[in-house]
């Protein structure tokens, strides 16, 4: 089977791992990909997509080169420009929703309300496409207060403002100096909410969930919760929820959205991210992303049984429903797993990366899924069987002349495996002593 996966980060690497390790015999292909997804399968060049175009033709054109038998779509850009639609029009098999269904990331306003509409917990909003208005209200409104970019922003268009003075700066920068571009022209300014996040991600083929593990994502660049929002910086898996919990959530989130969907006609086909907030009354939705998270799919990937070609498939077609199965928390009880990603950036990310500085990793990376290292921490501490695992997944890398140099923002994800989250972030956290590039940036409180 040839796959035909969309992206170049550390998402698209794990994914790729994860069929690649499903189906030896499969074929991988990686659009533009980067350093890791080289080692697995081949990069193909992708020379004139950009999202200003919206023509997400170039990748029907190089699916059918590489006669793809599925398209698996990464990042939320291709979908918002559909991607899906246009494949699915030339024949082609997509792991993605369509373009209609993307609005859901594409815009916050539009998620916000739809929630409104189908009476979804979330944060009270106010919408502004007028600077004027908007900073009226920012001088009268309670803080902390969130702002956000209606459009896409790659996890950097959201700012907790503390102050009416930080909110106007907000303002300014997004609204009038265009610093996101037409992202960030029209806001949403909603109530902070406080209690723990929680990623729920689901295969969803707009009748069935299939759900995978409950996850959390670190997205503020330092230690503690501190400095800017980034696209993430950690992640770890599971979380530990009540069924209680379970049923709540699925009752007032996951049940209304798919209702919601089939009332307004819009089809559902790939994978749904719901960011939410464990507040005293109860679960609410913060926003909802169209495909995998990223640093999030890098901790799932390697808890998960579950096979995702065939899930993938069965979500294109409609046939989730053979997948359905007892929840997994009762499965994590029986075999107790966790992971944890140190996500490793660059200098100056998230504003400003410097890129193009030579890597070195504690060994040569050997072609095909030799992606596990040992454990520096070695084994017999307590470990388990698969305790003391660690896997490197690349983004920001590419090959140069036989080495291994930067080229964005985030960098690799190092995925420590163990029987908890304490013993799965030792065994991250030691790997990541042996990494070296100029400037490295990371968090050292993933999963303490």
């Amino acid at each position: 089977m040839k796959f035909f996966i969309i992206g170049s980060g550390a998402r698209e690497h794990a994914l790729g791992w994860k069929l690649k390790t499903e189906s030896p015999t499969s074929e991988l292909f990686f659009a533009p990909g980067n350093g890791g997804t080289s080692l697995l399968g081949e990069n193909v060049p992708i020379l004139c997509h950009s999202r200003e175009s919206g023509n997400p033709e170039p990748f029907s054109s190089l699916a059918k080169k590489v006669k793809a038998d599925l398209v698996v779509i990464g990042p939320e850009a291709p979908l918002a420009d559909g991607a899906a639609d246009q494949l699915r029009q030339s024949g082609f098999k997509v792991f993605g929703p369509n373009r209609a269904a993307a609005r859901l990331e594409a815009s916050k306003v539009f998620a916000k309300d739809f929630c409104r509409k189908w009476k979804i917990p979330t944060a009270d909003f106010r919408v502004f496409d007028n600077f004027a208005a908007a900073l009226a209200y920012v001088h009268k409104a309670p803080y902390p207060l969130v702002v956000k970019a209606d459009g896409l922003a790659q996890g950097k268009g959201v700012v907790i403002a503390q102050s009416a003075k930080e909110a106007e700066s907000t303002l300014r920068s997004f609204m009038e100096k265009a610093t996101l571009g037409e992202a960030g022209r029209r806001l949403v300014m909603e109530e902070f909410l406080t209690g723990e996040e929680l990623s729920v991600l689901a295969f969803f083929d707009g009748k069935e969930f299939v759900l995978l593990p409950p996850a959390r994502d670190y997205k503020k660049l330092k230690d503690g919760n501190k400095g800017p929002n980034t696209g993430g910086m950690g992640a770890v898996a599971p979380v530990a929820i009540s069924q209680n919990l379970w049923t709540q959530i699925t009752a007032t989130i996951l049940e209304r959205f798919r209702d919601g969907l089939e009332r307004e006609g819009i089809g559902y086909s790939g994978l749904i991210y719901f960011g939410l907030m464990l507040t005293k009354k109860g679960p609410k939705v913060l926003e909802f992303n169209v495909r995998f998270g990223d640093p999030e799919t890098q901790v799932l990937v390697p808890l998960t049984d579950l096979p995702f070609h065939e899930i993938m498939q069965a979500t294109e077609e409609g046939f989730l429903s053979k997948f359905k199965r007892t929840l997994f928390l009762d499965e994590l009880d029986k075999n107790p797993r966790a992971a944890v990603c140190v996500v490793l950036a660059s200098e100056g990310y998230p504003e400003k990366p410097k890129t193009g500085r030579p890597l070195t990793l504690p060994s040569p990376p050997g072609r095909g899924l030799s992606l596990f290292v040992p454990s520096p921490l070695g084994r017999g501490q307590g470990e388990g069987n698969s305790g003391g695992d660690v896997m490197v997944f690349h983004a920001g890398t590419v090959q140069d002349n036989g080495r291994l140099v930067t080229s964005s923002g985030r960098v690799l994800s190092v995925v420590g495996k163990g029987a908890t989250l304490k013993e799965a972030s030792r065994a991250s956290y030691a790997l990541v002593r042996a990494i070296r590039f100029e400037g490295m940036q990371l968090r050292r409180d993933i999963g303490f």
